[in-house]
């Protein structure tokens, strides 16, 4: 067990030099990172978050996140699992398939596909493309029921990358390849069982995206249209946070090893960000080297610019009269303000945006202290706040701060829930939490 930390998370973990986080509550909670079934979080738009590698990730919407944890997600949107489901039924030719069939975990979740013809195959239609150039590792688990031919896993990477699977035997092995995606063109991974006649057992197949991992291996099985909420424990299906590094290998064959990475320090914060949009257009390219991005909306106030990677951007007043302009870098903010709205001109002094690794990106927002990114592309664009509350036993919840049955936290909201209040690990007993930002609580 290992506390769990809810952040006010103004930026402190993007890389982008924002003051440190401040805890607003801790609790014990399962080493698996789980919010737990108790727990309602909410966020209508998508986001970011910083992995322990200080890779950014995009992150669904209402997924809860983690920073400094390791994030995976499988890119097959819905039923990754059921070969008979959509959206894989659609694309299946020259091949026979049925479920139920014993898995290698001890269920019934593994599908036999007898080939009807020559390369009997069957993809997946709405794989969630993460763009070109980026690295996607696909993995599923198979094994022989008889015959002699190719079995194949096909990336779809540049639309003809079938990959021949050595080492098929009648044991469940997992089988893995790794390939860069092409462009963003529609993409089908799947498989494909090549001889008419051979039959071959499948289960649980994953894409992910692996671009800048030290680590680019296939990582844990997230089945999605598996498990019902909370899911993996970041409250959207398919996404999970290790508070472990990948240790899984794969040899020449492509057979996977699983293994536990080793611990990763300092991981167990909840990410709360208050609603942000993000001014700054084609927000991780600065092309041309300039860009006048229009603040009338935003009106007259404290704005952020913040600056990650080795860029340094110039903020200038155009139509808009303020103070405080100035150049921002890595780790250096700038806050300038605004006392009439207009427009203001973003310069890039030096360095460079990578626009694949997720490394390099600036911001705009309104607001003295930043927060993480928000990718878009030719207009501002909004990321929704986060929202969180547990429901517990009590029949009348309290909403303003932590309440272990009709006992409120003694030390009047000192930002940690007292552990002589909740015993070691009591979750169970918590009425309710909402979060509050220091010196928020209503009196």
């Amino acid at each position: 067990m290992r506390p769990f930390n809810v952040f006010d998370a103004f930026g402190a973990l993007r890389g982008a030099g924002a003051g440190a986080s401040s805890v607003l509550f801790s609790r014990d909670f399962a080493s698996n990172l789980s919010l737990g079934a108790s727990a309602t979080f909410t966020r209508s738009t998508t986001a970011t978050v910083t992995d322990f590698e200080g890779l950014v990730k995009n992150c669904l919407a209402g997924e809860a996140r983690i920073p400094g944890a390791r994030q995976v997600r499988n890119l097959i949107p819905t039923n990754s699992w059921n070969f008979l489901a959509a959206p894989w039924v659609s694309r299946a030719t020259n091949i026979s398939i049925e479920g139920g069939y014993a898995d290698p975990f001890g269920g019934t979740n593994a599908f036999r596909c007898t080939a009807t013809g020559s390369q009997g195959r069957t993809s997946c239609d709405s794989f969630a493309n993460p763009g070109a150039g980026r690295v996607i590792r696909t993995s599923l688990w198979a094994r022989r029921v008889s015959g002699t031919g190719y079995f194949r896993i096909y990336d779809s990477a540049t639309g003809s990358s079938n990959y021949n699977i050595n080492g098929l035997t009648s044991d469940w092995r997992r089988f893995s390849t790794v390939a860069t995606i092409s462009d963003d063109a529609g993409r089908f991974p799947g498989f494909i069982v090549f001889n008419s006649g051979d039959v071959v057992d499948v289960c649980y197949f994953q894409v992910t995206d692996v671009t800048g991992q030290a680590n680019q291996n296939p990582s844990e099985d997230l089945p999605v249209g598996l498990l019902s909420s909370p899911y993996y424990g970041a409250n959207v299906d398919g996404v999970k946070y290790f508070a472990t590094e990948n240790g899984n290998t794969v040899d020449a064959n492509g057979v996977v090893t699983e293994a536990t990475g080793a611990a990763i320090s300092g991981v167990g914060g909840l990410l709360m960000e208050p609603q942000r949009t993000n001014y700054a257009n084609n927000s991780d390219d600065l092309s041309g080297g300039a860009d006048t991005i229009d603040l009338t909306t935003g009106g007259t106030g404290d704005y952020t610019l913040s600056v990650s990677g080795d860029a340094a951007v110039t903020v200038a007043a155009g139509t808009a009269t303020g103070t405080g302009f100035a150049q921002a870098t890595a780790g250096n903010d700038v806050t300038f303000n605004l006392s009439a709205a207009g427009t203001v001109i973003l310069t890039l002094d030096g360095g460079s945006f990578d626009t694949v690794n997720g490394l390099a990106d600036y911001q705009v927002e309104k607001g003295s202290v930043a927060t993480t990114w928000i990718p878009n592309s030719t207009t501002a664009t909004t990321r929704n706040a986060d929202a969180l509350s547990y429901s517990g036993i009590a029949a009348s919840n309290e909403t303003r701060a932590v309440v272990d049955g009709a006992n409120a936290d003694a030390d009047d909201w000192d930002g940690v829930v007292d552990a002589t209040l909740l015993g070691a690990d009591n979750l169970g007993e918590i009425a309710s939490i909402t979060a509050y930002k220091p010196g928020a609580r209503p009196a």
